[in-house]
C-alpha cells in the first residue's frame, strides 16, 4: 500500500509538471503586443497599459484593428530607427495614449526617411506626436482623428541633413499650446495642410524654416479658436512663405503672422477666411529681397486689420 501511494504521488507530479511550463509559455507569448519575425516589420495588437519602445533598423510597424495603448508611462510608443525608413502606419483608429507622449519616433544620423500614419485618437501630457528626424531623408507625418496634449499636439523636428518636412492633418484638435509645431533645418521645403478644427492655448500652426530650407507653403481650411496666433510662419530659408486660408479663424493676437529673414524672397497670402482677432488680423514683415502679396475675400477685424512692412 506504500509503495502504490508513492507511485501515485510520482504520476502526479510528472503529469502536473508540463501544465505549468505550458501557463509560463502561454503568458509570455500574450505580454508581446507587437510581433516580428525579422526585427524589422512589427505588427501590433491587442489593447495595452504599458508602453511599448522598438529599436531597430528599417523599422516598419502597423497595426491590426482593437489595438490601442493608454498608458501613465511616458510613452504610448516610442520607435528609435538606426537605419533606413522608419514607417508606423495606423489604419485602424487607434487609441494612442501616453503620460508624456502618445507617439515618440526618432531616426539616427544613419537612418533615411520618417512616415508616421495615425487615424485615431492620440494623446500626451507633452505630446501627442513627437518627431525627430536625424537622417538623410524626408518626414511625412498624415493624422486624422483626434490630437489632444497638454502642451503640443503634433511636434516635428527635421535637422540639417534632412529633406523635406510634409505635415497632412483632417484632426480635431484641443492642446495646451501648440496645435503644430514644425521645425524644418533641412534642404527640402516644409508643406503643411490642414483640415477640421484648431483649439490651441498658444499658436495653431507655428513653422519655422531654418537658413538652408527654400520654400514653406501652409494650406488651411481649419477653424481656428486659439489663445495667440492662428498661424504662425517664421522663414529663414531661402524662398518664400505661402499661406492659404478658407476657414474662420478667431485669435487672441494675430490670425495671420509671417516673418521672412534678409535671405527669402516674396510672402503670398491668399485668405477667404472670416478673422476675428484680439490684435493684427494678418501681420506680415518681409526682410527678404521679394514683394509681399496680400489677397483677401473674407472680413477682417483686429488692431490694424492688415499690417505688412
Amino acid at each position: 500500500m506504500k509503495l502504490n501511494a508513492l507511485a501515485n504521488s510520482v504520476r502526479l507530479a510528472i503529469i502536473y509538471t508540463p501544465v505549468i511550463i505550458t501557463g509560463l509559455i502561454t503568458a509570455a507569448q500574450a505580454a508581446d503586443p507587437c510581433k516580428s519575425t525579422d526585427s524589422m516589420t512589427y505588427v501590433c495588437s491587442g489593447s495595452e497599459t504599458s508602453g511599448i519602445d522598438l529599436a531597430g533598423s528599417s523599422l516598419n510597424i502597423s497595426t491590426v484593428p482593437g489595438f490601442g495603448v493608454d498608458t501613465t508611462e511616458a510613452n504610448a510608443i516610442k520607435l528609435t530607427n538606426s537605419g533606413g525608413d522608419l514607417i508606423l502606419k495606423d489604419e485602424n483608429q487607434s487609441q494612442i495614449i501616453g503620460g508624456d507622449a502618445g507617439i515618440t519616433a526618432i531616426n539616427d544620423s544613419s537612418a533615411t526617411n520618417m512616415m508616421i500614419s495615425t487615424s485615431g485618437h492620440v494623446n500626451g501630457g507633452s505630446n501627442a506626436v513627437y518627431a525627430q528626424n536625424s537622417g538623410t531623408g524626408a518626414t511625412v507625418i498624415t493624422t486624422t482623428g483626434t490630437i489632444n496634449s497638454g502642451n503640443v499636439g503634433i511636434n516635428v523636428i527635421n535637422d540639417s541633413d534632412t529633406k523635406g518636412l510634409t505635415i497632412i492633418t483632417d484632426n480635431e484638435f484641443g492642446v495646451g499650446k501648440d496645435a503644430i509645431n514644425a521645425t524644418n533645418n533641412g534642404t527640402g521645403a516644409t508643406v503643411i495642410t490642414t483640415t477640421g478644427t484648431i483649439n490651441s492655448g498658444n499658436v495653431g500652426i507655428n513653422a519655422v524654416n531654418g537658413s538652408h530650407t527654400p520654400g514653406l507653403t501652409i494650406a488651411t481650411d481649419s477653424t481656428f479658436g486659439v489663445g495667440v496666433d492662428a498661424i504662425k510662419a517664421t522663414n529663414n530659408g531661402t524662398g518664400g512663405p505661402t499661406v492659404t486660408t478658407s476657414g474662420n479663424i478667431s485669435s487672441g493676437r494675430h490670425g495671420i503672422y509671417v516673418n521672412n529673414d534678409t535671405t527669402a524672397t516674396d510672402i503670398t497670402i491668399n485668405s477667404s477666411s472670416d478673422i476675428g482677432v484680439g490684435g493684427d488680423g494678418i501681420n506680415t514683415t518681409n526682410n527678404g529681397s521679394g514683394m509681399t502679396e496680400i489677397n483677401i475675400s473674407g472680413t477682417v477685424s483686429g488692431g490694424h486689420g492688415i499690417y505688412a512692412v
